[in-house]
């Protein structure tokens, strides 16, 4: 044997045949090693970024090579196909042939992951019921999250809520955080403003009216207008009203209701009605030149005011509208002296 290879790797017996010019041989055996000093290469997949919060990694085996073509390979975890940590992890690969020469090469898993956290409310659908909600969701791989909110809830949804700003902090079991503020409000009150009252004018003339404007609410608003506690309308300015105490109930589309204080609508029957005449003055009486009407009224009212002689001819008219704290001056200069209604 003159030549030798991988195959031939370690100790090899050799025998050496030596003759003469006489062609007398001579033998004599010997030991050759052979030796690897060519170490293997190898080349690392090049480095990875991931932002999937899954955390899920996966990567391609090195390229290997060696002079003597027998090589193995071993690596620092995780391996190809796991859920890596957040933040940067170093994987380094080493090759080693038969001889025992080395190589290795490394390349970095950068799992840049930020924790979202989705928040979501309901505002609280009535006035002063502090009936909101709010909800928090944190997606991940993570097996845990702890969450707090700024009033001191440790679960990720939180009812019977006032009107206010909350803050949602959540943590994941690799001690990623994400804060998140969520604003619960309420529906506007309602609110019943009384524009014009109108009188009935004379006992089952049934010719009474009320007008209300509205704040606040949600949606369509219903009314229901009661006497002695019988629905009378339900409208929002009902008119053909006899002569007493009506309640208004508003209710939106939300169920919240308001009930109004008393609204009563008068009955005219002379200038000596008991329900208005602790509310108008006439004076001077007697009057010369000029007569007026003081009228202090809870409400806005229509009226047609008349003078009339002994007899009921009518001797002066005059409408007044939206009356309530006003004074209405009557010129009778003009008229014959006598008695006058």
């Amino acid at each position: 044997m003159t030549s030798f290879d991988c195959d031939d790797l370690g100790e090899n017996t050799v025998t050496l045949l030596v003759s003469d010019l006489a062609g007398n041989p001579i033998s004599a055996a010997d030991t050759v090693t052979v030796l690897d000093k060519i170490p293997p290469t190898i080349s690392c997949p090049t480095n990875i970024v991931i932002d999937d919060f899954t955390g899920l990694v996966t990567y391609h085996p090195p390229t290997l090579s060696d002079n003597c073509g027998m090589v193995v390979y071993t690596f620092m975890s995780p391996p190809s196909g796991n859920i890596f940590p957040v933040d940067k992890t170093v994987i380094t690969m080493v090759v080693v042939d038969q001889s025992n020469l080395s190589a290795s090469c490394s390349f970095i898993v950068n799992f840049d992951y930020l924790l979202t956290l989705n928040v979501s409310s309901i505002d609280s659908p009535c006035a002063g019921e502090n009936l909101g909600t709010a909800t928090a969701n944190a997606p991940g791989t993570s097996t845990t999250f702890d969450y707090i909110w700024s009033n001191g809830a440790t679960i990720s949804n939180i009812m019977n809520l006032a009107p206010n700003t909350y803050t949602m902090t959540v943590t994941d079991d690799s001690d990623c955080t994400s804060t998140e503020e969520v604003i619960i409000d309420e529906a506007l009150p309602i609110e019943i403003i009384i524009d014009n009252i109108t009188a009935e004018s004379a006992a089952n003339a049934s010719d009474g009216a009320v007008e209300i404007s509205t704040n606040g609410g949600v949606g369509q608003l219903n009314y229901n207008w009661t006497l002695n506690g019988n629905t009378v309308a339900t409208n929002e300015d009902p008119t053909g009203l006899t002569g007493g105490v009506y309640i208004l109930m508003i209710i939106d589309q939300n169920g919240c209701t308001i009930t109004s204080a008393e609204i009563t609508v008068d009955t005219i029957v002379d200038n000596e009605n008991l329900i208005l005449e602790k509310n108008i003055q006439l004076f001077p009486n007697p009057a010369t030149d000029q007569l007026f009407l003081d009228f202090d009224l809870p409400a806005n009212f229509d009226f047609k005011v008349s003078i009339h002689d002994g007899v009921g001819n009518v001797l002066l008219g005059k409408n007044a509208t939206n009356i309530s704290n006003q004074k209405l001056e009557l010129e009778v200069s003009n008229l014959a002296s006598g008695c006058i209604f």
